[in-house]
């Protein structure tokens, strides 16, 4: 599955280009494309195809989450503040540098690219947070979930009940 073929159950509309610009000069990142093309129509965005399974590797198994995009233009009132990007940049002393979080998921925990080492700005890691789980440097636990935001998006699927 593409990110053209994700079924978006809610949205916030569209959203225009140089707002999403505007934050990568903010934050001195470029997204990939396709991400940037999708969040332009579907600000905000809740999937029915909305979980992805990662690997956990301190304790040896999958495991599985969801993900709701955040939006951009809380000052424009597109998106309420706590669904704004800009908004979920700040992880007090606990998070790393170079990560930026475009979704979340349910529990609060943390879907980002992540730009640390990342040779090319526009295909960042898709990486995993935890938001209450810390590694031994007082730093959020993270999980590599894949190595860019067209295979991300491949592996996101929507929960069918056995």
């Amino acid at each position: 599955m593409s990110i053209n073929n994700i079924k978006v159950f809610q949205d916030s509309g569209k959203v225009d280009v140089r707002l999403v610009e505007r934050f990568e000069r903010q934050f001195g990142v470029v997204f990939p494309e396709q991400y940037k093309k999708f969040i332009c129509e579907h600000n905000a965005a809740y999937l029915d195809n909305e979980y992805f399974d990662f690997f956990s590797p301190e304790q040896g198994v999958i495991d599985t989450t969801s993900i709701c995009f955040l939006g951009f233009g809380s000052t424009e009132g597109l998106v309420v503040e706590s669904e704004d990007i800009i908004n979920n940049q700040n992880y007090d002393v606990y998070g790393c540098d170079n990560l930026i979080t475009f979704g979340r998921n349910g529990g609060g925990d943390y879907i980002c690219f992540d730009y640390r080492g990342s040779e090319k700005q526009g295909q960042p890691k898709v990486i995993f947070m935890r938001h209450d789980d810390y590694v031994d440097t007082n730093k959020m636990r993270t999980f590599e979930v894949s190595d860019n935001f067209d295979n991300f998006c491949n592996l996101l699927y929507e929960w069918e009940d056995e």
